[in-house]
């Protein structure tokens, strides 16, 4: 076998080689020693990529870049490597020299990540890797924190990582109540959005405290929404400036959800966007007692119904009226 002596390179030589190295070949040469470990910590750097963490029957690190997403695992002494692009690739190492605490340690050494952008909990997650995940991380920052499992609704999983940006609640099951019940001391956290694709009952989202407020499969009644926006109207949770709710089935009924609120309904011809949206014509304002005005719409298609509420919504006039 031949080998290669990467390591009596000249610096800059060996900087260079180091460069051109891909994300696997640089974690494969970090095994090799602590010399390597920190040569490929000083001369990269990854400040352009994307940094996941899952946690379901084993510890996942995911780095993603433009058509890139790679993924570190370790297991039973061993540690697996998938590529997902263009070209996959899927390889097994034996690594004795770690645990499942210090092979994350290590990756995070090698990457130095500023935040990792998502926290996954799976199903099969333990307690003890939650922990370990908590004490590897060592004060790195999340932004999204993403529970998809029924067995995951202790409050004490979500602050664990605080402070957190965002989020989300992702599940096919219906949560029962005393799960969301368990919930209940997580959701006045102050956030900047959360996304639920599990129904949310009128009292738990009453709690919620983030910017934006998107939730998907709602099992809301036209007059839950009704009492929501009330308590939104009236001033009671200022902080929220966008609101999204979606269910499968008949549309809602405007004359429920608007009954007893100040509205009025805008010019046809009238030209809008929310949140990034694509242009709209119509809507519908509605006024807050505190002043400002906030811009709704209804849409139904395919079986899908949505209510978009926005207290910030673009609006202008189309060319054609100028």
């Amino acid at each position: 076998m031949s080998t290669f002596p990467l390591l009596r390179l000249p610096q800059k030589t060996l900087k260079n080689v180091i460069l051109h190295m891909g994300h696997i070949e640089l974690i494969c040469a970090s095994l090799l020693s602590n010399k390597t470990k920190h040569f490929i910590r000083e001369f990269c750097i990854f400040k352009a990529y994307r940094f996941n963490i899952v946690l379901d029957d084993s510890v996942r690190f995911g780095i993603a870049s433009t058509g890139i997403y790679i993924e570190y695992s370790f297991r039973n002494g061993m540690i697996c490597i998938r590529s997902f692009g263009i070209i996959q690739i899927t390889m097994t190492l034996r690594a004795p020299q770690f645990d499942a605490g210090s092979w994350l340690v290590h990756l995070l050494n090698i990457f130095n990540p500023s935040k990792i952008d998502t926290l996954s909990i799976y199903d099969s997650f333990d307690v003890e890797r939650l922990q370990l995940v908590k004490e590897s991380l060592n004060k790195i920052p999340i932004f999204h924190f993403e529970i998809t499992a029924t067995t995951a609704t202790n409050p004490k999983l979500f602050s664990a990582f605080l402070p957190i940006k965002t989020f989300g609640f992702n599940h096919t099951v219906q949560y029962n109540s005393s799960q969301l019940s368990a919930l209940r001391p997580a959701l006045p956290k102050k956030l900047e959005s959360i996304y639920a694709d599990i129904s949310i009952p009128l009292n738990e989202l009453l709690l919620t405290c983030s910017r934006t407020l998107q939730i998907v499969e709602s099992l809301l009644t036209d007059k839950d929404i009704n009492l929501f926006l009330k308590h939104w109207m009236a001033g009671l949770k200022p902080e929220l400036e966008y609101l999204y709710i979606r269910k499968n089935g008949a549309a809602y009924n405007p004359n429920i959800v608007l009954e007893g609120i100040h509205h009025e309904f805008a010019p046809i011809d009238r030209k809008f966007r929310i949140n990034q949206g694509p242009p709209q014509f119509g809507g519908i304002d509605i006024h807050q007692t505190r002043g400002g005005t906030a811009t709704m719409t209804f849409n139904w298609s395919f079986g899908r119904a949505e209510i978009i509420v926005a207290a910030h919504a673009l609006v202008y006039f189309s060319f054609e009226q100028l």
